[in-house]
């Protein structure tokens, strides 16, 4: 196949003056300081090369080694979900948007202006296309006064990956939701683990009533959300109608959001977040994804008026007596696209589960072929945006919410920068289904000092290893911060209620340490709780082998798409149409190939044929992808040290591999109960409790 050629990309998009989205036609549009809109995906020049290292982004994905000749049938595949939809929904090709215009900021501007509240208030009047309001800074929201909690302090509560199945026919005895989970051997080979009864199936439920007993005694000021709010894929209705229109047509909203969180302390709380995968549609992109920034504005029933979420990147500030906290939402999902023939059970833009035609209007992606560079846009934008909103920060505090955990392969080496240049003091992630928290002092924590939290056992899917049915894990539940001047008080809550850990952060300086605490710790006296490092994490699953080759398939320009790869010292497995990173449990070698991916030739990667001299499959000589031209028989994947490909006409840092992961020890099996063995034990236990209720 022709490859890449002198391994320069794709032509930058247009910048700053660009023309203005069409939807200024019906009076939406407005131009932001700093800001530009984008008109399609990045010129397709030929030859380009599509793997790259984007701030952090490597999509090198060369080296198949299963590779056949190509054929010209495709295997089947299961139709795409049926999606409902909304009136002004595009249709067909949708003649109207060949490409998509997207409105990306690279500084945070303000829609409109409000007084300081106990509350946030958003911009007005509802958008016509969800990307409208995108970098948008909303008025300060101001929590004054001693608060009511025994401890007089300000809480806020985090959660992710939490909106369960509302239709479950199987189960038609439970009301409400189930949890997606991974009990089929055959879709999950690699996730899947033993179901246990009266937990699992019940875990947005008891996280969301763990949720509410604490805030009886600790009432929060708001909520955080870090994404994946309904399983499998989003709301369940076609992307693309105006954002105005939103409507609970699948009872989603009724049945997973407002029906279960509530009670004292909960009930008028905001809930403040950002976009997962699995809210775009897991591995399609026209889910109702749009329809989930429009509920913010949706002022009839079901909605309680707590939902914020007005862009896909947004910020706001928070003004206490004594200190101030700048929040940054920002979208991480460009880590979970890939061109549209790759990874097709976890990539967004995939080809097989994006039918013919499919597009969500203007504002985009327009079509799987503009999705891949529509992400890459965003994410480009995002960065820029974050690198001027923090420099310009005066707040005491700055916390970032993202979908993704900030490392390894959803864009660790660009988290590792923006930290230690902006002194970032914490970062809230979701996507991994347990409950982390990663301390400023943890020997694995790559950002330290700045801390990081996963509260990705919010119940909506099943958690990465099994739940105890007393709530003595770190398996399911929550995150309540508690927030003062000096330090900030993160404690892990299980299921169960119980405290599973409690960590406390000071500020950290840009470009330095963290700030002495004068006086005595929130924690002192209080249990510190398992590490990261030392929870028990199951050994490296057996990696499935790579799909067969597809056909080689150009575009009008004549541009061949590079094949999928192991990449860099990471695994891909199946995960309910998510891409899981390999960087927990796959143990990189010294070559940076993955575990399960033959080694062959030095220099080589596997799928390059030996000896052909920096030749890899739709990769010109000496001219890898990301690779600088001239590094003699080096593939994408397997080199050695940093180096630098041009891209969209600017040097992109790309770094071949990531420091390996902590050990992680492997306890010793438990031993057996009477005749029953140990791991049928747990399930009938649940099974047990189940009848007798």
């Amino acid at each position: 196949a022709a490859g890449a050629t002198g391994g320069v990309a794709a032509g930058a998009t247009a910048g700053a003056g660009a023309t203005q989205p069409r939807g200024a036609q019906a009076g939406f549009a407005r131009a932001a300081p700093g800001g530009a809109t984008t008109a399609g995906a990045a010129g397709n020049a030929q030859g380009r090369a599509h793997a790259s290292a984007d701030g952090g982004l490597d999509r090198s994905r060369a080296g198949d080694h299963h590779h056949k000749p190509p054929t010209t049938t495709r295997k089947p595949v299961a139709p795409a979900p049926a999606l409902a939809t909304l009136p002004g929904t595009p249709v067909g090709d949708n003649a109207r948007a060949r490409e998509s215009e997207q409105k990306l900021p690279t500084s945070p501007w303000s829609a409109n202006q409000a007084s300081c509240k106990p509350k946030f208030v958003l911009p007005q009047p509802a958008p016509l296309h969800a990307t409208h309001f995108n970098g948008v800074q909303l008025p300060d929201a101001c929590f004054l006064g001693t608060s009511s909690n025994p401890d007089g302090q300000h809480h806020v509560l985090v959660i992710g990956d939490w909106g369960g199945l509302v239709k479950h026919p199987w189960n038609k005895t439970v009301k409400g939701t189930l949890a997606a989970d991974h009990r089929d051997k055959k879709h999950f080979k690699q996730h899947y683990r033993p179901y246990v009864f009266d937990v699992d199936d019940f875990a947005q439920l008891k996280v969301a009533q763990a949720m509410q007993r604490r805030a009886e005694t600790y009432e929060p000021d708001f909520v955080v959300n870090v994404g994946d709010s309904f399983y499998w894929g989003g709301i369940n209705v076609k992307c693309g109608a105006p954002t105005y229109r939103c409507a609970d047509i699948t009872g989603q909203w009724k049945i997973a959001y407002e029906d279960i969180y509530g009670g004292l302390g909960i009930d008028s709380k905001q809930w403040l977040g950002v976009l997962g995968n699995h809210d775009y549609g897991g591995f399609m992109f026209t889910a109702g994804w749009d329809q989930i920034i429009g509920y913010s504005w949706l002022e009839s029933m079901p909605s309680k008026g707590r939902w914020v979420i007005p862009a896909q990147y947004w910020t706001v500030k928070t003004q206490y007596d004594t200190f101030t906290i700048d929040w940054l939402f920002v979208d991480t999902n460009v880590f979970d696209t890939w061109l549209p023939q790759a990874d097709q059970h976890h990539n967004i833009c995939s080809r097989d589960h994006n039918p013919a035609g499919a597009t969500c209007g203007v504002q985009g992606p327009v079509s799987a072929k503009d999705c891949p560079d529509w992400f890459k846009n965003l994410w480009r934008a995002q960065v820029k945006w974050m690198e001027s909103a923090l420099s310009a920060s005066t707040a005491q505090w700055q916390i970032i919410v993202v979908h993704h955990p900030p490392e390894g392969m959803w864009g660790g080496k660009e988290w590792q920068r923006l930290c230690q240049t902006y002194g970032i003091d914490l970062i809230l992630a979701g996507h991994r289904h347990r409950q982390e928290v990663h301390r400023p002092d943890s020997e694995g924590n790559q950002l330290r000092p700045t801390a990081y939290v996963v509260s990705g056992g919010g119940g909506g899917i099943t958690s990465e290893n099994e739940p105890d049915h007393d709530g003595a894990d770190d398996e399911y539940g929550f995150v309540d911060l508690t927030l003062t001047a000096a330090e900030i008080m993160i404690e892990g809550i299980s299921h169960g209620s119980e405290v599973r850990s409690t960590t406390c952060i000071t500020r950290r300086q840009r470009g330095g340490m963290l700030t002495p605490l004068m006086g005595t710790s929130l924690c002192e006296g209080r249990p510190e709780g398992p590490r990261p490092e030392t929870l028990v994490t199951p050994p490296p699953p057996t990696p499935m082998p790579m799909p067969v080759q597809e056909p080689v398939i150009t575009d009008s320009t004549g541009y061949v798409p590079s094949p999928p790869s192991q990449g860099q010292g990471q695994t891909y497995g199946q995960y309910g149409g998510e891409q899981y990173g390999g960087t927990t449990y796959v143990q990189p070698d010294t070559t940076g190939v993955a575990a399960g991916v033959q080694p062959s030739a030095t220099g080589v990667a596997a799928g390059v044929q030996p000896g052909a001299t920096g030749v890899a499959t739709g990769v010109a000589t000496d001219a890898a992808a990301g690779v600088q031209p001239g590094s003699t028989g080096v593939a994408p994947g397997v080199a050695t040290g940093v180096t630098t490909g041009v891209v969209d006409g600017q040097q992109w840092p790309t770094y071949p591999t990531y420091p390996a992961p902590m050990p992680v020890p492997v306890p010793a099996p438990a031993p057996h109960r009477g005749i029953l063995p140990f791991h049928l034990w747990n399930p009938l236990r649940g099974l047990i409790k189940h009848l007798r209720r």
